[in-house]
């Protein structure tokens, strides 16, 4: 059993599999014949679009998660830095009675959640210990999972694909990717968020 998140998330997984097994398809002879050498270099493009894919399976998951069980799991303390839904902080801030007005209309357990998911809309995990901190709010320990540096690399290549254009600063041309790095990357994903599923199905079944 999984929950309806893990299945999102391995359907998004197939979709990062689906341009692994296109950039293989690329790199068989006929088709390299079919190219030139830089076009037959672009084909790597389709490697980095799955690191962006990839990384934002990862975040949809946990973003997703943090979003259903907040309000039920954390503690109130962690409530106190969310502020009201369309803030433009993204700390919590004082409110007045004027404030609270627009919201007259709604339950305040919908209020909450609301303001926890525009809170979370906010959020990016740019490191594994952001990723543990997060889950840790609401009760979920990472201390199983080993492959840390898998998640780490995976994330700084995204930032580098993402803002950067992947290119190096010396030399100006795009850096190396392969497609059993970003197959490793996507296998540390999948067992990392399966420990996190797992513990979560045993919330459901108590």
């Amino acid at each position: 059993m999984s929950t309806d998140r893990f299945n999102r998330l391995k359907d998004n997984l197939s979709r990062v599999d689906s341009l692994l097994a296109l950039y293989e398809i690329l790199q068989k002879e006929e088709a390299r014949r079919l190219v030139s050498t830089k076009q037959d270099a672009r084909s790597a493009d389709i490697l980095r679009a799955a690191v962006v894919l990839l990384h934002g399976s990862q975040e949809d998951y946990v973003r997703g998660m943090l979003s259903d069980w907040l309000f039920d799991r954390a503690d109130s303390k962690e409530l106190e830095g969310i502020s009201l839904p369309g803030s433009a902080q993204k700390r919590a801030q004082k409110f007045t009675l004027r404030d609270l007005a627009q919201y007259k209309n709604e339950q305040v357990s919908d209020l909450i959640q609301s303001s926890i998911e525009s809170q979370l809309s906010l959020v990016s995990f740019n490191q594994y210990s952001e990723i543990c901190s997060w889950l840790s709010k609401i009760g979920i320990s990472l201390t199983q999972f080993k492959n840390q540096s898998l998640i780490e690399n995976l994330i700084k290549r995204r930032h580098k694909i993402v803002h950067e254009v992947d290119l190096n600063k010396k030399s100006g041309k795009t850096e190396s990717i392969k497609a059993s790095t970003v197959r490793s990357w996507r296998e540390a994903v999948e067992n990392m968020l399966r420990i996190v599923d797992e513990q979560i199905e045993g919330w459901d079944a108590s």
